[in-house]
């Protein structure tokens, strides 16, 4: 076991290099020297990991767009790749071009979704740059490998995609999200979606800094908690199944609601660990909650390197769930248990355990440190 984590660890160190660095391949050159100087077989399994962690990135980087016509009006051919992100006075829709991924702002008029050909006419733009951002948008925008920007484009004709799994699940979540409006005023509606969704796109800005100063970001936020809660509803469900049948079903089941939610990286890492705990009750194998965290983050870093370095959510979600297994267990000791202060002490708990572990992120990307996050949280987590 300590081989894989000297090799998990040396590949992340690898894509943080290869990411953040120009000068991607002298550190190569130096674990070169120290391999020759040194060998070891474990420093060997280091080096390899390292390697690969570089490699991967330069693969992922190498799929950036050449001979692209910027700043000038051209008309293209796309297709739309992902759900259409519709927001109070406009809608965000990437499609795929000859040129790669690009990015157009459309009209909320404009009716489009996912897996329609659109024929649109604009210029192809670069993404801008702010003075005072320490998160830098193009960086994001790269983490879903869009590297160009159209910003006001003119639809010309639209081809309409036959429906498929994906257009359909899309369409449910439309409907149950236009269902939620007609139930509730907002801000209420936009809370309710978040809840049962994960969608942030209708709270007001002032809501939101609201939960951002008193740490009450997460209850909008689809984690592990929401995983957890959808397979004890399955397993209860399909109790006239046989126990491995349930765990087949509520495996489908955890794949279509993470595509519901819209697959961003803490969902996909909260889904993933809910996977293999699964297929390890599967195989009959006790699960480990660390090792699940340490392989969904894995998985996700192969599949996207830029998941590591510049997805927050996917930071802050992996950093709290890490806080929770590490910390928890010597919280606990310190606090006594018994059981009708159980509703006080399990969520105050998992706030001070996740917080140890997410405050340098919050200071790092925000600039805040919440104060009242334990004390509004063992107030709120209860009732959610």
């Amino acid at each position: 076991m300590i081989s894989l984590l000297l090799f998990v660890a040396s590949f992340f160190v690898g894509v943080l290099g290869a990411s953040l660095t120009p000068l991607q391949f002298l550190p190569i050159f130096c674990f070169l020297f120290f391999a020759v100087f040194f060998w070891k077989p474990k420093f060997s399994l280091i080096f390899f990991g390292f390697i690969l962690g570089v490699l991967r990135v330069e693969v992922f980087e190498s799929a950036e767009p050449q001979n692209v016509p910027w700043e000038q009006l051209v008309s293209f051919e796309g297709k739309v790749i992902s759900e259409v992100d519709r927001r109070i006075d406009h809608q965000k829709v990437t499609v795929e071009t000859e040129w790669g991924r690009v990015l157009l702002t459309l009209s909320l008029y404009d009716e489009v979704e996912f897996g329609d050909v659109l024929i649109a006419k604009g210029q192809l733009e670069t993404p801008p740059e702010f003075e005072d951002e320490v998160y830098r948008y193009a960086d994001y925008l790269a983490l879903h490998r869009v590297w160009i920007l159209m910003p006001s484009p003119q639809l010309l004709a639209v081809q309409r995609a036959p429906p498929s799994f994906f257009s359909m699940i899309f369409d449910f979540k439309k409907r149950v999200e236009a269902r939620i409006q007609s139930l509730y005023f907002e801000p209420e509606a936009s809370f309710v979606a978040g809840l049962l969704l994960g969608s942030r796109k209708g709270l007001p800005e002032e809501l939101t800094l609201a939960f951002q100063r008193t740490g009450l970001s997460h209850i909008v936020a689809i984690s592990g908690y929401n995983i957890s809660l959808l397979v004890a509803v399955l397993f209860y469900v399909l109790s006239f199944l046989n126990f491995k049948k349930r765990i087949l079903f509520s495996s489908v089941g955890i794949l279509i609601f993470v595509i519901l939610v819209g697959a961003s990286a803490a969902v996909l890492r909260a889904g993933l660990m809910g996977l293999l705990t699964l297929w390890g009750l599967y195989a009959g194998r006790k699960s480990q909650a660390l090792f699940g965290l340490l392989w969904s983050a894995l998985i996700m870093t192969l599949i996207n390197p830029y998941t590591l370095v510049y997805d927050i959510g996917f930071q802050l979600s992996f950093a709290a769930t890490l806080g929770i297994l590490l910390f928890h267990p010597m919280l606990a000791g310190l606090f006594p248990d018994r059981k009708k202060f159980l509703w006080v002490r399990e969520p105050l708990l998992l706030t001070l355990s996740a917080q140890i572990t997410t405050t340098p992120f919050m200071l790092l990307y925000f600039g805040r440190f919440s104060l009242i996050s334990p004390l509004a949280n063992l107030l709120v987590a209860p009732l959610i």
